[in-house]
């Protein structure tokens, strides 16, 4: 009887044991696919906010994170600016060269506007070859003139392309008490494209709420 008893206790414990461990694995195969489905949703969400032939931003991504970000250096003190970037005569160069070469330029930019920003800065590609940066405005217009400095080498992916196009950008400087929609921004900063391309196209020009300069 003795033994019977202890064999049965034991089996008990067995059996316990059997259904713990049981259970840690259905656990863990439960946060697995739990992670693996966040992941993978993380990763849909990021893919339908970029562009996906240069891998910048898009305009979704500009409407939904625009206010947040603005607020994010307002926080720290810092004024920001909102630039309209695009590359001059663009569809003549696509006319004569081709789409594909058209691709590589318009990637070629990104990189190298994305070289010239620092953490909680943005590329956004609005469509076509017509991009929007938001950055801090220290010191925004020396680093866009050193970007499209490196931007106007050669691409070696455009054998045919005799130099690269060259790019206007209007900037628009946003104070940070200022807090203007991102519509009257980008509207700043579109009047301030128009100005470099009228004063020979390939510049910089920075306007504040007062004016262009």
């Amino acid at each position: 009887a003795l033994w019977t008893l202890q064999f049965l206790m034991l089996s008990a414990a067995v059996i316990s044991l059997a259904l713990v461990a049981f259970a840690i694995v259905v656990r863990k195969e439960h946060l697995e696919a739990r992670f693996k489905l966040t992941a993978a949703n993380e990763k849909l969400a990021k893919v339908s906010l970029q562009d996906p032939l240069t891998g910048a931003w898009n305009r979704r991504f500009l409407d939904e994170h625009f206010g947040e970000i603005v607020a994010r250096h307002a926080a720290r003190g810092e004024a920001c600016a909102l630039s309209v970037v695009d590359v001059d005569e663009f569809k003549e160069l696509n006319d004569t060269y081709g789409h594909a070469c058209g691709d590589r330029v318009l990637q070629r930019l990104v990189k190298a506007l994305t070289q010239a920003l620092g953490a909680d800065e943005y590329v956004v590609r609005i469509g076509g070859d017509e991009f929007v940066l938001i950055m801090r405005e220290e010191a925004a217009k020396p680093r866009l003139e050193r970007a499209l400095k490196r931007f106007g080498e050669r691409e070696e992916g455009c054998s045919d392309l005799p130099a690269m196009p060259s790019v206007s950008i209007g900037m628009a400087r946003v104070p940070t008490e200022a807090r203007i929609p991102l519509m009257e921004a980008y509207l700043l900063a579109d009047r301030s494209l128009y100005a470099a391309k009228a004063e020979g196209r390939g510049l910089v020009v920075e306007s504040t709420l007062e004016g262009v300069a």
